[in-house]
């Protein structure tokens, strides 16, 4: 069912965290866990067309995209879910012992078309998600640590980089 709602209906997807139900914790975990495996899912498009700050300290983001709004229009929700665990958790296993040497290669390569290429890009979206739900919490003043936790851990990224496979 949770592959159909993220291939297909995100949008009832994001609809269905508006409401209190028990196991809501856990079904916030594991979509945003497909969303963040599936490259071409909705969270990248709507990570991808929020490009414009706000106000002081937010992004624009548009209410049809319904993901970004069901967690960060009032980033107590993002808090409470702990959105910010299963995306950080997914950037941090692809960086892991997992990393293919394809993924490797390509953080390391050359970065002539990063306008493009950065949009599919697990790790460029699972930081900006954060980056977007914490200005959104800067914003809203909620009082929330929610993504401090995955600083010195996505701080430390770019040292899993082979320096003799740099381009």
């Amino acid at each position: 069912m949770l592959d159909f709602m993220v291939e297909r209906r995100p949008k009832l997807a994001a609809e269905l965290l508006r409401y209190g139900f028990r196991d809501r914790f856990e079904f916030s975990n594991a979509l945003l866990e497909r969303l963040m495996q599936s490259q071409g899912s909705r969270l990248y498009e709507e990570l991808r067309s929020i490009e414009n700050l706000t106000k002081q300290n937010g992004y624009f983001i548009d209410p049809r995209n319904t993901l970004l709004t069901a967690y960060v229009a009032n980033a107590t929700v993002a808090s409470d879910l702990a959105a910010y665990k299963p995306v950080g958790d997914h950037v941090l296993r692809v960086h892991g012992p997992a990393m293919t040497p394809e993924y490797l290669d390509f953080m390391n390569g050359n970065a002539s078309d990063f306008d493009n290429e950065r949009w599919p890009d697990p790790t460029h979206a699972g930081i900006r998600f954060i980056v977007v739900m914490a200005r959104a919490a800067v914003e809203q003043g909620v009082p929330s640590h929610m993504w401090i936790n995955y600083i010195p851990h996505v701080s430390t990224l770019g040292r899993a980089a082979e320096p003799s496979r740099r381009w």
